[in-house]
């Protein structure tokens, strides 16, 4: 069907060409169903006109930049001359193919490829840096027009583990990052940490070229937190966060959520720079997972206004440690103390999320003493059954069939009941207690 538009658009005068990453993921050997198509040669009117033949056509885009036509997976666009609001009115569809590859980004996404010809357009060196592994801007002038390209570059080199050129990086340092809209950064944030095998290379350029400092202090307090290095021989906070996050990626597809796991493995250990103590016998960090708890909401609240990410984030942060506390009292860890931790959090997420942060630290140290803490919280998963969803056995229409009266205090009853539950009391004792408790408190009718 694209090759049948295409010659539509030929015999109209103009020309169309793969574009952006389709072109560089074909060249790598990597699947690519995002499907760009730039067209050169003709107006939007006329574009429309030849769309129009093959279905329904619809403009999307914030400034309606980017044409979609009926049931076909692919978004055709024309090529642009500035950024800015109302790109149709800046779109100068006879310019040169040269000239439409120099306002992308980098070099690799900067080919084009003839849809009739399938000649490929290279004319900034995109196959040269594809082979040495190389993230490089293409133009000094149309790069810094739009800065949230800084973090793109950041997207890139992890996910496919290059470097970014020496030039590349100081024209970065450069950019003034401060007008970026905060969901766009998130977007780049999300991609950073869900698509590369390795999110640490993105983080690391992140930091090492100051942008930790002046966009996301809350993470840049981590670099230089020294902790106790018989447990974390890797050195500080950060360089630990950094192999917990690639330790993470290779965990999070069999996470409930995959994103909301990523974003816990980054802020896992948020709040030990503001609790962080030295003294005879060492560094300690006790409390960082309350206080990581509300220094991961409030990153989040930076970056997005997605509230059910931002709790359960923030609550992932703030259990990331029990798996191994619980394994090292078990002696004294209850079952019903289980129970509770799987109402608070996935139970399953929460174990994936303490392996990545054991197996987190230089050596084998973490990799070797994790299984038997999985061993252990498997098995009590498996017989407490705590990834089952926990019904409580009293409900307010119990206590309406009891023969009480309905009022505000029967949230406090319940959640007394279901205390009593989650240790495992029988039913039967359960309705034992519970007349006992609305008597003791003047409940009873």
């Amino acid at each position: 069907m694209l090759k049948e538009i295409a010659e539509a658009i030929a015999s109209k005068g103009g020309r169309a060409y793969y574009v952006g990453g389709y072109v560089r993921d074909q060249l790598l050997g990597i699947e690519n169903k995002d499907i760009d198509v730039e067209v050169l040669g003709i107006s939007a009117e006329e574009l429309i006109d030849v769309l129009s033949e093959f279905g329904k056509v619809e403009l999307f885009g914030k400034s309606f930049e980017v044409f979609k036509v009926g049931k076909i997976d692919a978004d055709f666009c024309l090529p642009r001359c500035s950024y800015g609001d109302h790109a149709l009115d800046q779109c100068n569809p006879n310019i040169s193919t040269e000239q439409a590859c120099k306002r992308r980004d980098f070099t690799i996404n900067a080919m084009m490829q003839d849809i009739l010809s399938e000649e490929i357009i290279d004319c900034y060196g995109g196959k040269a840096d594809l082979s040495l592994g190389m993230i490089r801007h293409v133009d000094d002038e149309s790069f810094v027009e739009d800065p949230l390209r800084v973090y793109r570059a950041f997207q890139f080199a992890a996910r496919f583990s290059f470097r970014i050129a020496d030039e590349t990086c100081k024209l970065m340092k450069n950019i003034d990052l401060s007008g970026i809209p905060r969901e766009r950064i998130y977007e780049e944030f999300r991609k950073l940490l869900l698509e590369p095998k390795n999110p640490s290379i993105g983080f690391r350029y992140m930091q090492q070229m100051g942008i930790l400092d002046t966009m996301h202090p809350l993470l840049a307090q981590m670099v230089g937190c020294l902790q106790e290095p018989r447990h974390h021989p890797e050195g500080d906070v950060w360089n630990h966060t950094l192999l917990v996050l690639d330790q993470a990626a290779g965990l999070k597809k069999h996470a409930s959520n995959q994103e909301t796991f990523m974003w816990a493995a980054l802020l896992h250990d948020i709040g030990k720079p503001c609790v962080t103590n030295i003294n005879e016998h060492g560094y300690s960090a006790y409390g960082h997972d309350h206080k990581g708890e509300e220094l991961a909401r409030e990153f989040l609240q930076g970056l997005t206004g997605n509230k059910e990410l931002q709790k359960e984030t923030a609550v992932l942060v703030r259990e990331h440690m029990k798996p191994l506390l619980f394994y090292k009292d078990q002696k004294h860890i209850s079952n019903g103390a289980l129970r509770r931790l799987a109402r608070r959090v996935n139970i399953h997420d929460i174990l994936l999320l303490a392996e990545a942060d054991h197996k987190g630290r230089d050596g084998e140290y973490g990799i070797e003493r994790f299984e038997a803490i999985r061993d252990w919280f498997t098995e009590k998963i498996a017989s407490l059954k705590l990834d089952e969803i926990v019904e409580p056995c009293i409900q307010g229409r119990d206590l309406i069939n009891m023969g009480y009266k309905t009022g505000p205090h029967f949230g406090e009853v319940l959640r007394y009941a279901l205390e009593l539950q989650l240790d495992g009391l029988p039913t039967e004792e359960i309705y034992l207690k519970v007349k006992s408790y609305m008597l003791e408190r003047g409940f009873d009718n």
